[in-house]
């Protein structure tokens, strides 16, 4: 029989605390006064795991790998026998089918340098955050009512005056209340329940930004959502955003300076003071929710009635914790604006779980065996590697410069033949230097050379969303000015006319 040395009852009520201090035990041994016992008899660093009638398990620590389910990962480190003790844990506290929330402290607070420093008891009490209240609590109006007509939220009642657009998942349209608030409306008009996932994850992202009651002054206003008669929902209403879309704005300036109707010099303040303003937008989403947006480009910021240039649609906005591993894979984007390790962390995760299903459905096919627990180590290694493949905030600020390629230097990505070549820009020179050439970056102007440092091919070298609003090339006094917006939005609008060096004739 084996040496059983103590033991721990694992069921939905034990604590975090517990299971750490049950794991600490034999971190102090073997760096105390029991480590040369330890290491007679082949390291008290085995895990022992009974089952019970109730479904609860109990684990001892032991010196030999005996019992029901043997030493749990077939191997002798200790930092195995932790990772494994406390992966069962989680999956009998929170289900054997882990929740995101649940699966994101397992698998990316877990990681390797942290099982291999044993420090077991921060980890398991990570998973206290689990338990607690939520990360925020939404605070806007859910319930809303539609027709043909008209939109009521709350007790305010908005007429439908038109169209504004079309989108992926549906149209947006334009209302206004009896006090001459305008709003946009953004309707669902698909009835898949996979459409009806993705509208309703964009809500809860946006949301989430907005609820914390911290000004989001370049971030599009959320004011609510509408439901069906069944309690779906089918539409949110957001603040009117009249000067359209970046992109489009960009598109007219081109023409409006190109045509003499503006300066060079006032064409360059509309340019830096929408380049400042995407920035602003982005730094106020990975610093005050620590979210990624994941879709940046210029068609996905608006202009508002005041000429301000905010961040919008954000379908595909996920927590920066959540970037990792197989999550990658349904994270979405746009490719042509897509940083190289983004376009790379979904095929790659993509392998590896293709790995890790194989070598977990060896394990079952094995049974309870010797061979079996080696398998199953195996697959917490590549499992670990999985968890390894991370995209970070710093992808944003590769998909922004690109979008500060379309505005200085008109390149408009999507007719450019740009797709195949952006890995290059995440290697080294000379195929990173030839693309840069061919996208006109090459001088040594401030705007240039920003870009440059956002596109660096290491993530971490390229500067915050912060850096950038803060960079020396927005330090024009007129940059942002009422004259400079009001100017944005006529050329937005189209309703620049006839005019010389800004000035109507």
């Amino acid at each position: 029989m084996p040496n059983n040395i103590s033991g721990l009852r694992l069921d939905a009520s034990t604590t975090a605390a517990e299971l750490a201090a049950f794991l600490d035990q034999d971190v102090e041994k073997h760096g105390g006064i029991e480590k040369q016992n330890a290491n007679r008899h082949g390291g008290i660093q085995k895990l022992r795991a009974e089952k019970n009638a109730d479904g609860s398990v109990t684990l001892f620590k032991t010196d030999r790998a005996t019992g029901w389910w043997g030493q749990l990962t077939g191997l002798s480190r200790q930092r195995e026998t932790a990772r494994a003790a406390l992966d069962m844990w989680f999956r009998l506290k929170f289900g054997p089918e882990l929740s995101p929330d649940a699966k994101q402290v397992l698998d990316r607070s877990l990681g390797r340098r942290e099982i291999e420093t044993l420090n077991v008891r921060l980890l398991a009490s990570r998973a206290e955050e689990l338990e607690g209240p939520p990360p925020y609590q939404p605070t806007l109006p859910r319930k809303g009512t539609m027709t043909k007509e008209a939109v009521t939220l709350g007790d305010t009642r908005y007429e439908i005056r038109g169209d504004l657009g079309r989108g992926m998942l549906g149209f947006v349209r334009e209302a206004e209340s009896e006090t001459g608030e305008k709003v946009a409306i953004k309707v669902l008009a698909h009835s898949a329940p996979a459409y009806q996932l993705l509208f309703e994850h964009e809500f809860r992202a946006h949301e989430r930004i907005m609820s914390d009651g911290v000004e989001r002054s370049h971030i599009v206003g959320l004011k609510g959502a509408i439901s069906d008669e069944n309690g779906k929902m089918c539409g949110m209403v957001l603040e009117h955003m009249p000067g359209g879309d970046a992109d489009k704005m960009l598109q007219r300036l081109r023409d409006a300076e190109q045509g003499g109707r503006i300066s060079p010099e006032q064409a360059r303040l509309v340019r830096l003071t929408a380049a400042r303003d995407m920035a602003t937008g982005l730094a106020q989403l990975h610093e005050g929710r620590g979210l990624m947006h994941y879709d940046v480009k210029p068609s996905n910021f608006l202009i508002s009635g005041d000429g301000v240039v905010k961040v919008a649609d954000f379908g595909t906005v996920r927590p920066e914790a959540d970037m990792h591993g197989k999550t990658l894979q349904d994270a979405g984007g746009t490719d042509i604006f897509m940083s190289p390790e983004a376009l790379r962390a979904p095929r790659q995760a993509d392998a590896l779980a293709i790995q890790v299903s194989r070598v977990r459905a060896r394990a079952e096919l094995q049974g309870l065996t010797k061979d079996a627990l080696a398998i199953m180590a195996q697959s917490q290694r590549l499992q670990r590697d999985l968890d390894a493949i991370v995209v970070n905030s710093k992808a944003d600020i590769f998909s922004l410069a690109l979008s500060f390629v379309n505005a200085f230097e008109g390149k408009h990505l999507d007719e450019y033949d740009f797709r195949g070549q952006i890995q290059a820009l995440g290697s080294d020179a000379p195929d990173r230097d030839t693309v840069l050439t061919e996208l006109g970056i090459t001088s040594d102007s401030p705007e240039h050379t920003l870009i440059r440092q956002m596109l660096a091919s290491n993530p971490e070298e390229r500067p915050t969303a912060r850096e950038i609003m803060d960079s020396s090339l927005f330090d024009h006094p007129e940059i942002g000015s009422p004259e400079i917006r009001d100017l944005m939005l006529k050329i937005a609008q189209d309703r620049l006319g006839d005019t010389q060096d800004g000035r109507q004739q």
